[in-house]
């Protein structure tokens, strides 16, 4: 089962605004009629209950949403992109980079996150006509996006979880409360991934939801063994179920063992509530009293699972547990690491013996300025005075000769 998967995202650019005039009869001077771009295709996570894993997708993959179309001459706006979809299980989180806090979470059914938006289309030359310039030269480039890397996460969301040792007859236990059917032999590490169970509670009343951990043993917090890489599965549980093997020697050693790696995990397991049940009363030596001793101030519940003696209290005591604990419906998260808002600031830095200018519209117009057309050069000039970039250099204390750089364009100070 794959649960977890890197993959790289790059939402569409944003389609070009286009460098257009019209000359039409009866129209004596014309005018700019260059049409804005169209916006880029978003890329959108969806959750599905027809997923339960992460399968589908490659360690690695990539997904690119495609580009916005450009404006087009008599006022005609570039088509929009459709937005890429990729549907995953619920219960799917989402990690940026190297967080160890995902930044959305997944957790019903059909709903969907923005992980990045499409960039917004370029504006055509008729937003730049003013009283000075009739027949602009300019116009805006696309929106531009980047590519970036996200880690999903897929958590099974189950209301209990079974854990304990290997071969504690987890696998079993849970064949006999639901109609799970999870491989079971008389071996150690039988189970190598997280199995799903339905139990009935309260006369078919409710249906909860049970999954079995695969076997946890010591160490495992510092990566022995499979259990700990899936206890992120029973990290949404409501209850665990910690499963003893009734017939081991030490019984007391392995609770405290299971106790010490669910704590030291920091998965939070450890303050859930918890039932301790002692399974394999059949095969024990010791009496249910001297049990009870032994792993007091432990309530244990007595089980086997292999004749079903037992099980129905178990199912029930399930059942009351869950009736004390307030389950809130799941929510699906967004901490939006995406919506920044984008302020037309100048900004002007300067790095080695270059004046580099951050001004967000400068840069998307640099990128569609002819700088081989006099008059297209004369625009941008023009452009950059009305904007108060000019100004900005002056103050920063710009020189003749010095090197100017604003997105694509790359002058000398006094020399464009």
């Amino acid at each position: 089962m794959i649960d977890e998967v890197l993959i790289t995202i790059k939402a569409g650019n944003g389609g070009d605004g286009s460098i257009s005039g019209r000359k039409e009869k009866f129209v004596s001077a014309g005018g700019p009629d260059g049409g804005d771009g169209g916006k880029g295709g978003d890329i959108i996570l969806k959750s599905s209950h027809n997923l339960n894993t992460l399968n589908h997708i490659r360690n690695g993959e990539k997904f690119f949403a495609g580009d916005g179309f450009p404006g087009k001459p008599k006022l005609k706006h570039g088509l929009d992109s459709k937005n890429l979809i990729i549907e995953v299980p619920i219960g799917t989180y989402i990690y940026a980079n190297n967080d160890v806090d995902s930044y959305a979470e997944l957790l019903i059914n059909n709903d969907e996150i923005v992980l990045q938006r499409g960039g917004s289309g370029g504006k055509g030359n008729k937003w730049f006509v003013s009283p000075v310039n009739r027949f602009p030269l300019l116009a805006e480039k696309g929106e531009q996006t980047i590519s970036k890397q996200l880690r999903l996460e897929m958590r099974i969301l189950a209301d209990v979880g079974i854990v304990g040792l290997p071969n504690a007859g987890k696998s079993t236990t849970l064949s006999r409360i639901s109609k799970a059917k999870p491989k079971i032999a008389g071996y150690p590490f039988t189970t190598l991934e997280p199995v799903i169970g339905m139990v009935a509670i309260h006369n078919d009343e409710k249906n909860v939801k049970v999954i079995e951990v695969p076997g946890i043993i010591e160490g495992a917090h510092k990566g022995a063994g499979l259990g700990i890489d899936f206890l992120k599965h029973a990290q949404k549980t409501q209850v665990l179920v910690h499963l003893v093997d009734g017939t081991s020697s030490d019984i007391k050693n392995d609770i405290d063992m299971i106790e010490k790696e669910l704590k030291m995990s920091g998965s939070g397991l450890i303050n859930k509530p918890k039932l301790l049940v002692v399974n394999k009363v059949d095969q024990m030596s010791l009496e249910k009293s001297e049990i009870k001793r032994i792993v007091y101030p432990h309530s244990p519940i007595f089980i086997s699972a292999l004749t079903g003696e037992g099980v129905q209290i178990l199912i029930d005591s399930l059942g009351v547990v869950l009736s004390t604990i307030s389950s809130e419906s799941p929510t699906t998260h967004n901490r939006d690491k995406e919506s920044i808002e984008i302020k037309d600031e100048i900004n002007i830095v300067k790095k080695e013996g270059v004046f580099i200018v951050d001004y967000h519209k400068g840069v998307r117009v640099s990128g569609m300025v002819d700088f081989q057309d006099w008059n297209a050069k004369a625009q941008w000039n023009a452009f950059l005075e009305k904007a108060g970039v000019f100004n900005k250099l002056i103050d920063y204390g710009i020189e003749e000769g010095d090197l100017v750089r604003i997105g694509k364009a790359e002058w000398k100070w006094g020399g464009l």
